[in-house]
């Protein structure tokens, strides 16, 4: 058998085994009209080399999740943001707005300063640099508040 079809042909598949929603924000999917197009693949590959096939807590990743200059945040983005999983198994969107940003009209800042990258092994996220007053660099969510500091979770 080929590889390629190793979990089957799309045809294989009936409809109400396909997603309707998004797995990670629970936005549903469009429907096909004529200014959308859907492609369904049966992916063949993991994305992610570890046991449960999906991020998990102290991954990092870069997501393209729109075109240069047109982030909802920055005047000055190229388009990718650095995600991360953090401890207690939220997403954090490193490149985002933070929710008590003291600067929301300035569009140029950032709300945490990384330094390193993820590659290098050496990602650390603070406020040195052109930041506003949020917080001390920190990231809080619900359970878990902490720091992402020389590519090591510090929680407080």
């Amino acid at each position: 058998m080929d590889n390629w079809f190793a979990f089957g042909k799309v045809e294989d598949y009936p409809e109400e085994r396909w997603p309707t929603a998004c797995a990670h924000c629970g936005a549903p999917v469009p429907q096909e009209s004529p200014n959308v197009y859907l492609q369904r693949q049966v992916a063949v590959t993991r994305l992610y080399d570890n046991p449960s096939g999906e991020p998990e807590p102290g991954d990092v990743y870069w997501m393209d999740w729109h075109d240069p200059g047109e982030c909802p945040y920055w005047e000055n983005c190229d388009g990718k943001h650095l995600w991360s999983i953090v401890p207690n198994g939220s997403t954090w969107d490193i490149d985002a707005r933070a929710n008590n940003c003291t600067m929301r009209e300035e569009k140029t800042h950032r709300c945490w300063i990384r330094t390193g990258t993820p590659e290098a092994g050496n990602l650390h996220v603070d406020k040195n640099g052109y930041t506003c007053a949020a917080g001390a660099g920190s990231i809080a969510v619900t359970g878990w508040h902490g720091f992402l500091h020389g590519f090591t979770w510090n929680g407080c």
